[in-house]
């Protein structure tokens, strides 16, 4: 009971009353009444699917359950599993420097404070046992309740709002709230706003974890109905109260930001302290544990203070708290990163997975014609059941594409240093990932000793991120002035052709080399036969790079922008760093591979 709370009643609570100026008073109600009864009864599918499979230990297992028990399956929900743990710390990592801003009346930078507020998570998540996490997380939800409780008092009792930099009460006027949506709400700030409320929700991955827990698992409904309850109460006051008092035009997110009072603000945030640490070392420590007892397994490393042990523990503590620092300094807006977490992990976790579960349950209990074997009850149940699928998968696209728009236009001006960016950390990454791979095996321990499934998983990353850095050029370039110059009929031809060409240069490379051989296979060992030496590569020995330059600077033509030809000149200059480091490292492994190949021959003459 006391994790169950500690994990709903958190900082999310304070996207609220933001939600609620988007959507409006009355319809932000219902959605939180409605989404609470979704996660309710998904919560009870996961719960009955538990009691079924007691051999389920956490949310991974199920995934691998789902989908016809295969390995791939596991290892993609560990993926989602991991990322979401990691997006939760950066959420607190952003936070925690908000509020560090906050009482020091900006006297540092916010970068500054976040990387305070790393250090300091990852000191308190050095501990390896969870001995005390039940007390913990009992205080943790204790005191975000005193912390929103206060905000909602607070602003009720204050003279006057405060509000978002540049937009300071009174400057927009008497707060003004909206019973429905605002005209010209975009489907983006729509989205958004609905995504904050569900992602506050939406916690089914921990459910498993917790029953696997229980001694009485049959008593999980009722820990599950006493939470649902509290919550829908609480966020519809908190929210309500806030937005009433504060208005659509002074809302920030978290609401703190939203009180006008100096003191106010700071004693109420003050109290989301605990929780700001905890939520965020939990979700640390349940990833390092995971990652941690799998790459130590059946060493004396795993259960013996040893320094290899302790140096492997904190090392994936602080490569947990690096990514979340850099996701937090990547999406340094709290609404969005919401978002973008609950449209990439809880499209699965809170409801694919869920109605997916549903439909193989039934046709496990009554077959083929599990359809109509109840008549009308089996048919709303797999209607029911489908529209939680098409939920999630309108999360996993409309949702993700919200996002991301939001995320992009929250940067406005700063979009062309935003790609800029993009480009550099892209090649750095996936280098430095895949250097660590071949000394260490990382990847390849993460999958379970298998050097193909963490290929795939590095490539599904490149990918990934390929397109998000493709999404923030794209923005960059919109935001960026057209000179007319590149505005003829000349540079428009160019353009075609260079866009059809760098793809076919890319395309063909990947045909001729795989998926394996595309995405850096060579570092895990899974080496070719032999070099490929026809097309493209009889046209140049780096046609991905050089045709993925060509595409980069086509676009930038087709649109008139001089920026983007900056920005391909960067692609460029990156490419050809990245190229003076791999194409060596990639020389020496085949190297060595026709050196043991010699050696090996030598011996068995």
């Amino acid at each position: 009971m006391p994790l169950l709370f500690s994990e709903y009643i958190c900082l999310a609570i304070m996207s609220f009353p933001y939600s609620y100026s988007i959507l409006g008073l009355v319809p932000g109600i219902i959605l939180t009444f409605v989404v609470a009864g979704l996660v309710l009864y998904t919560s009870l599918i996961v719960w009955e699917f538990c009691l079924r499979h007691p051999e389920v230990k956490d949310v991974c297992d199920i995934g691998q359950l789902l989908f016809w028990n295969q390995k791939w399956a596991w290892w993609v929900t560990a993926c989602m599993f991991l990322l979401n743990n990691t997006f939760i710390q950066g959420l607190h990592i952003l936070t925690g420097a908000k509020y560090l801003n906050t009482m020091s009346d900006h006297s540092l930078c916010t970068i500054i404070f976040s990387v305070i507020m790393a250090i300091v998570s990852w000191l308190c998540s050095l501990p390896r046992t969870f001995d005390t996490l039940a007390k913990a997380a009992a205080a943790s939800a204790f005191f975000t309740f005193v912390s929103v409780l206060l905000a909602a008092i607070f602003a009720a009792v204050e003279d006057h709002p405060g509000g978002p930099d540049g937009a300071k009460w009174p400057s927009l006027g008497a707060p003004t709230v909206l019973v429905v949506p605002a005209a010209g709400t975009t489907f983006v700030s729509g989205m958004n706003a609905f995504m904050n409320i569900s992602y506050t929700f939406i916690g089914q991955i921990t459910i498993p974890s917790f029953i696997a827990e229980m001694k009485e698992p049959r008593d999980f409904p009722k820990a599950l109905w006493a939470v649902t309850i509290a919550e829908v109460i609480l966020f519809s006051l908190v929210g309500g109260i806030v937005y009433g008092y504060t208005g659509t035009q002074y809302n920030t997110a978290p609401a703190f930001g939203s009180l006008g009072n100096e003191i106010y603000l700071k004693i109420s945030f003050s109290f989301m302290i605990p929780t700001l640490i905890f939520l965020g070392v939990l979700y640390a420590s349940v990833s390092a544990r995971f990652m941690f007892f799998r790459l130590f397994a059946g060493t004396r490393h795993l259960g013996n203070n040893t320094v290899i042990g302790w140096v492997g523990w904190g090392g994936i503590l602080a490569v947990t708290w690096i990514v979340a620092f850099i996701i937090a300094e990547v999406i340094p807006f709290f609404s969005d990163l919401l978002s973008i977490m609950s449209s990439l992990f809880d499209s699965f976790f809170g409801f694919i997975f869920w109605g997916t579960a549903y439909i193989r349950m039934r046709k496990a209990d009554y077959g083929d014609g599990y359809i109509t074997s109840r008549g009308w009850k089996s048919i709303l149940g797999l209607v029911v059941n489908i529209i939680l699928i098409l939920i999630g998968l309108l999360f996993l696209s409309a949702g993700t594409y919200a996002s991301v728009e939001s995320i992009i236009l929250g940067y406005e001006a700063d979009s062309f240093g935003v790609a800029a960016g993009a480009v550099v950390f892209n090649p750095t990454f996936w280098n430095t990932v895949a250097r660590l791979e071949y000394r260490n095996k990382t990847l390849t321990k993460l999958a379970g000793g298998n050097a193909l499934y963490g290929c795939y998983g590095l490539a599904a990353t490149i990918f990934s991120l390929g397109i998000i850095r493709d999404a923030f050029y794209e923005r960059a370039l919109r935001d960026q002035p057209s000179h007319p110059a590149l505005e003829s009929f000349l540079s428009q031809s160019l353009a075609v052709v260079l866009v059809a060409c760098g793809n076919i240069l890319v395309l063909t490379s990947m045909w001729a080399l795989g998926v394996t051989g595309t995405y850096l296979g060579d570092y895990f060992g899974i080496l070719m036969d032999e070099i490929v030496t026809g097309f493209p590569f009889n046209v140049t020995g780096s046609p991905m790079y050089y045709g993925s330059t060509m595409s980069f600077l086509g676009t930038a033509l087709w649109y008139g922008k001089p920026a983007g030809v900056l920005l391909t000149a960067l692609v460029f200059t990156v490419y050809q760093i990245a190229l003076s480091f791999e194409d060596p490292f990639t020389a020496e492994i085949y190297a060595k591979r026709d050196r043991e190949q010699k050696a090996k021959g030598r011996k068995g003459q």
